[in-house]
């Protein structure tokens, strides 16, 4: 943030108060907003590779990886990322759910509701956990 200008900065400020409202006035019409959490199956590890300065580059791919889930963050709504089915390979595919402005419990209503379908288990125990 130390390098950008202060008109950018304002542009992009202005742009996540654009998108909190078109975002608020969508909530009008209906309770809760479903999205797939990635663009593709999970990468390997070390896709992201993190030994370079060049921040441009890493939001570009963290974009393009994922193109929504900078929503709740930019906007500051109530969002929640479970995983939801599995790829070929056998890993989890997440889905993101945004609600409106203190929906904070119909979001954790609503993923218990998903996880109790039991879309994807563990193909390994995992210590704590029921199998």
């Amino acid at each position: 943030g130390l390098r950008l200008e202060a008109t950018a900065f304002w542009a992009t400020l202005d742009a996540a108060v654009h998108a909190s409202h078109a975002l608020w006035s969508l909530f009008d019409r209906v309770d809760c907003i479903l999205t797939p959490m990635l663009a593709s199956a999970p990468p390997r590890i070390g896709a992201f590779p993190f030994d370079h300065g060049d921040i441009d580059l890493q939001i570009r791919r963290m974009t393009t990886f994922a193109p929504l889930a900078a929503l709740a963050n930019v906007t500051g709504f109530p969002a929640l990322t479970l995983p939801f089915g599995a790829d070929r390979g056998g890993l989890p595919l997440p889905v993101q759910i945004l609600a409106p402005m203190g929906g904070d419990r119909l979001l954790l209503e609503l993923a218990a509701r998903l996880e109790r379908h039991g879309r994807w288990r563990h193909r390994f125990a995992v210590a704590g956990l029921s199998e």
